[in-house]
């Protein structure tokens, strides 16, 4: 910065990868395949761009993001479109394998020749056949998006926070956004960069399909967000053969992430795996006192610890196992005012080690459902033995309970994180005319209010009774105790508007909705799902699961079991997040 002829340089470096991507309005034609043809004899290293920059190198001085007019989307400019593949930098289509179920998902699905080994699944060969119709080819894929491009990139890291992340992390302020960029300018074109891009991509993709602008591409077939998700991925298996880090594990969930939007066309499980792996290798699991090593770590190791931590116990409802780390959490979780009792000897942020900070959902209650997926293992352990105790099951079930109804710690204050946003995440929302005051005073996504928090954190404590109560009862929707939950989780339901706080409470409406055998409940809740309309995350995939158990509830009568059904949607299981 104090080389006056350095940062002309580094200007007019920017001002060429963006004329070259075609992002500056007014260039001619003939002026972009010209910057096209200096790029390439150019041997400069490529670096992220940061937002300070772009606007020198820009002539319009207002970002493509800000032209698409988001969330109210009206027109697309043209000048739109080459965020999602340029024709002038393409580099040649690669068919990208997807995921198989299988013990293969631990190689990278577009590996070089001599590196790691990829596997397709017979699916996978029939979406990628080479005979495919070209025309057909040519209508769902838009030309390639040349990764390497920074200019590009750039602009889905940064659609990423003024879009993607409120979606995410409904309940999140802004250190964890914070978190997330310092991992990004730490590797900016690291596996997190990749990762976030990728969701980014595929975000406006989904909005442009539901909005008529775009054909819909169901396997996401030569997209770019498919590219970016497996450069992404690549990255991580390579580092995995070494040392996982923080920015690894939270590429990871953010990968996850990209499944849950996507519908279902690439495996979480895969994903889940490697946080849980790093989770392990940090040396947390087998802590004495993970406590204070939470409170140790750094922001971005906190957000992938909770992540993979709400991942891995949610996934119990899906895979019908016991958490992978359950020690782990009854070490974290039991005892004294809860595993952030330190806070309150002065060690520590409370707000920077609560769940509910995060996804809404509090301590007790993520626990209780780690004990109820680990009771119910010990149920159907015991029923094949021929030795279940209904007496011991109802006492076990019991201690849950009361501990659910018991164990509600104070409600998390929406004033708890007063962390300024990152100042380039902060311009960058002035630029596109977005910019909202939290209630904190600092520019960011508003934090839903203290009301609607403690409504969440009661929906979460209700559904995991009602999950309690179909073990304990099997899922009858005439058992009492089952009627009585329902209606409590409408009643909370009906005292939120619908919004994107919807989204976070995938599993409460989609559990409710199984089993309830009433029509209005059925329908009200049916509508929580429908009224998500850019479809991300699994809303679209858990509405098609519900209403299969009501047609087979319909039509057979008895219980029907909500968690056989969670793998008849999309190729890979349905993850409740």
């Amino acid at each position: 910065m104090r080389d006056k002829k350095a940062v002309e340089d580094y200007k007019a470096g920017i001002k060429a990868q963006l004329t070259r991507a075609g992002l500056i309005r007014g260039q001619p034609k003939s002026s972009i395949l010209q910057a096209n043809a200096a790029a390439a004899s150019s041997s400069s290293s490529s670096v992220f761009v940061s937002r300070q920059y772009q606007g020198s190198g820009s002539a319009s001085g207002s970002s493509r993001i800000n032209d698409l007019g988001i969330p109210a989307f009206v027109d697309p400019l043209p000048t739109v479109m080459p965020m999602f593949g340029s024709t002038l930098n393409s580099p040649q289509s690669i068919s990208v394998p997807l995921y198989p179920s299988d013990a293969s998902y631990h190689n990278s699905p577009f590996s070089p020749a001599g590196s790691l080994t990829s596997h397709p699944s017979p699916m996978v060969e029939m979406h990628f056949n080479p005979d495919f119709d070209t025309a057909t080819q040519n209508l769902y894929n838009p030309p390639m998006l040349s990764i390497s491009d920074d200019g590009l990139q750039m602009e889905l890291v940064f659609y990423y926070f003024e879009h993607v992340r409120k979606l995410q992390y409904a309940f999140a302020g802004n250190s964890v956004a914070n978190a997330t960029y310092s991992l990004v300018l730490q590797h900016p074109q690291g596996p997190v960069a990749n990762a976030i891009s990728a969701l980014a991509s595929l975000h406006f993709s989904l909005i442009r399909v539901a909005h008529g602008y775009e054909a819909p591409n169901p396997t996401l077939e030569h997209s770019p967000a498919i590219r970016l998700y497996d450069s992404a991925h690549q990255q991580i298996y390579r580092n995995k053969q070494t040392m996982l880090t923080e920015s690894d594990a939270n590429a990871a969930i953010h990968m996850l992430s990209f499944s849950l939007m996507s519908g279902g066309v690439t495996d979480w499980r895969p994903m889940l795996d490697i946080a849980s792996e790093w989770l392990v290798r940090t040396g947390i699991t087998t802590s004495d006192n993970p406590k204070l090593m939470m409170i140790k770590m750094d922001e971005a190791s906190r957000l992938a610890l909770k992540t993979t931590m709400w991942c891995d116990i949610m996934s119990t409802l899906t895979l019908q196992t016991t958490p992978k780390h359950l020690s782990f959490y009854r070490r974290l979780f039991r005892g004294g005012s809860g595993y952030w009792g330190l806070t309150q000897q002065g060690v520590g942020d409370e707000s920077t080690l609560r769940m509910d900070s995060l996804t809404g959902c509090p301590d007790e209650v993520l626990f209780g459902i780690a004990e109820i997926s680990t009771l119910s293992c010990w149920k159907m352990q015991e029923l094949r033995k021929g030795s279940l105790s209904m007496r011991e099951l109802i006492r076990r079930g019991d201690v849950i309970e009361r501990h659910l109804r018991t164990q509600t710690e104070t409600m998390l204050s929406v004033e708890s994180d007063l962390t300024p946003l990152h100042p380039e995440l902060s311009s960058m929302a002035a630029e596109d005319g977005s910019v909202r005051k939290s209630p904190t005073g600092h520019a960011g996504t508003p934090l839903p209010a203290d009301d609607t928090r403690r409504i969440v954190a009661d929906i979460f404590r209700e559904a995991a009774i009602l999950y309690l109560h179909t073990v304990l009862s099997d899922p009858n929707p005439g058992v009492p105790e089952i009627v009585n939950s329902i209606d409590v989780i409408v009643q909370l339901l009906n005292r939120l508007p619908v919004s994107n706080i919807d989204r976070c409470l995938v599993f409460p409406i989609f559990l409710a909705g199984c089993l309830t055998d009433d029509p209005m409940k059925r329908e009200f809740l049916k509508a929580r799902f429908q009224n998500q309309h850019d479809s991300f995350g699994s809303t679209s995939q858990a509405l098609r699961v519900m209403e299969t158990a009501w047609q087979r509830r319909d039509s057979q009568g008895g219980a029907v079991g909500w968690q056989d059904l969670l793998h008849i949607q999309g190729r890979y299981l349905l993850l409740l997040v």
